[in-house]
């Protein structure tokens, strides 16, 4: 039970320090006094900075001192911590934490299945071929493929997207990249030997001119402005489909977002569940594919009665 104590204990320091920014350790002791994981005991200070080396050595997560004022933050940025995944872990330990808390409530929260890609231990074994720079043996088997396929790749990189895993392995010998989900791997193995990592590979900017994991470099960015009606516009503005997403046009009927990005099959899809709420403007290649794509789906509908709308 202990044990369990001790997590929670790491996981509200966490949480109430990322929720507030910034925070002195005397504030942090009053919010202990009256947190639920208090167990009776003081957070004092020699308490405090063995659970900061513990935090640090368990999440990687850095919790730095600005001595001037003398205030303590959640250092999200740099070599040790990762930026976006220290982000990413911050919120799902908060995540996790809340929904702990409220186990009485189990019938009225709804959670999403999610593929695990610890199956097998397949993450696992990625991350540590990555730290080792080993090749690895993926077992792989496509959508509507009827065998299992075999590929030895260099791991350069993993990307969390919808739900789902994925590892972009680099083929040896050449400049080619495959992308591989972990929902469709059968099975990874590392290798003895070690491959040597490009240096000015960039992951982020491997993916910067795509939605999603298919970076597929035949296709170039390019200004892509999408009109868009109704509800869509509330979504594209909460939810932005790319980095480059920006509002260049606003009436009363519509909103003209322009992006610049790759328009690969990832971001149609995107524009396509917008239905009737999108139309692109530029490019017209874009247009036409995407008009070409809505007439095949209306046609699996065929010809609807003439009273249809009224049942």
């Amino acid at each position: 039970m202990r044990g369990i104590d001790i997590f929670r204990k790491y996981i509200w320091i966490i949480e109430t320090i990322a929720g507030a920014g910034r925070i002195s350790l005397r504030e942090l002791q009053d919010r202990w006094e009256l947190s639920s994981v208090n167990d009776g005991s003081s957070m004092a200070r020699s308490t405090f900075n063995r659970y900061r080396d513990e935090i640090l050595e368990i999440y990687g997560l850095s919790i730095a001192c600005d001595k001037g004022r003398n205030e303590y933050y959640l250092e999200t940025e740099g070599p040790d911590n990762g930026g976006g995944i220290s982000e990413w872990l911050i919120s799902t330990l908060s995540t996790s934490n809340l929904i702990s808390e409220a186990r009485s409530l189990h019938s009225r929260i709804l959670m999403e299945s999610v593929p695990s890609a610890e199956s097998g231990g397949l993450l696992r074994t990625a991350v540590a071929a990555m730290k080792e720079n080993r090749c690895l043996t993926v077992r792989y088997k496509k959508y509507g493929q009827s065998g299992v396929s075999e590929r030895l790749v260099e791991p350069y990189c993993l990307k969390l997207f919808e739900r789902r895993w994925y590892l972009l392995g680099h083929i040896p010998g050449g400049s080619e990249f495959r992308t591989f989900s972990f929902d469709r791997i059968r099975s990874l193995e590392a290798s003895d030997g070690q491959f040597t990592l490009d240096p000015n590979f960039d992951a982020e900017a491997y993916f910067s001119d795509y939605v999603g994991v298919t970076a597929d470099k035949r296709i170039k960015a390019k200004f892509v402005v999408v009109r868009v009606y109704g509800r869509g516009v509330f979504y594209l503005r909460d939810l932005p489909l790319h980095r480059t997403q920006k509002v260049i046009e606003v009436t009363d009927e519509y909103t003209d977002f322009e992006f610049f990005l790759a328009p690969t099959e990832e971001f149609m899809m995107d524009l396509l569940s917008l239905g009737q709420n999108a139309r692109v403007l530029e490019p017209k290649a874009l247009a036409l594919k995407l008009a070409e794509r809505l007439r095949q789906a209306a046609e699996n509908y065929g010809t609807p009665p003439a009273d249809y709308l009224d049942k």
